[in-house]
């Protein structure tokens, strides 16, 4: 007698059957049991059913994260967010910045720059997307825009001693050729300076440190 054993996407609907009527939490665990058994886009799946039903930032984080790591699937992710953003204005910030940070790993400077905006419009506090939009201007050249949103980051005295404060400003002097002050600011950049610290060194002819 064969026994034919069920597929990963049979035992995905049973358990969806199973889950009918259920709370986000629930779905969250669903997703949690896809992913140890590498189901991951079951995953991406239950937690999509999870948001639909509650919107937390927590769960928004597991599945953004489970986008880019576990399917490498940034254009599922950006529609995603656009459908978030177009629902609720709950968490639009880190929506906008999450948003900012796939169409940066696509190659896409221009729309990055128009989600990390929109996430300083919906939060303009936060630092992570005035960072982002310093960077992305210093490295177009537009320094007086990069200045304004590294002076916004730095007016909360908490923010100039961080390390994405320091690759910000890193970041803006070796673009306008300041090569001595981008050394000193990426040294306390940490590991996202490295590599734009080692040019720097090489412009300054430390070519054996670089």
């Amino acid at each position: 007698e064969i026994i034919l054993a069920r597929t990963p996407e049979k035992w995905f609907q049973e358990a969806l059957e199973k889950l009918k009527g259920a709370d986000a939490k629930q779905y969250e665990e669903l997703s949690d049991e896809c992913r140890e058994k590498q189901l991951f886009d079951e995953a991406a799946r239950a937690l999509e059913i999870a948001l639909s039903l509650q919107f937390r930032m927590a769960t928004l984080a597991k599945l953004g994260d489970l986008y880019a790591s576990g399917l490498a699937d940034p254009d599922r992710e950006v529609r995603l967010y656009r459908t978030i953003l177009e629902k609720t204005p709950i968490g639009a910030e880190v929506v906008w910045t999450r948003l900012g940070r796939v169409y940066e790993a696509l190659g896409l400077p221009t729309r990055a720059i128009e989600a990390y905006t929109a996430a300083t419009k919906a939060a303009p506090f936060a630092p992570e997307p005035r960072q982002r939009l310093a960077i992305l201007f210093a490295a177009d050249g537009r320094f007086a825009e990069a200045e304004e949103h590294l002076a916004r980051m730095n007016a909360d005295p908490k923010n100039p001693a961080l390390p994405d404060s320091h690759l910000a400003a890193g970041t803006l002097a070796y673009y306008q050729g300041r090569m001595e002050p981008a050394k000193a600011e990426l040294e306390q950049a940490g590991d996202a300076g490295k590599h734009l610290l080692g040019c720097a060194e090489a412009h300054l002819g430390n070519v054996a440190a670089a």
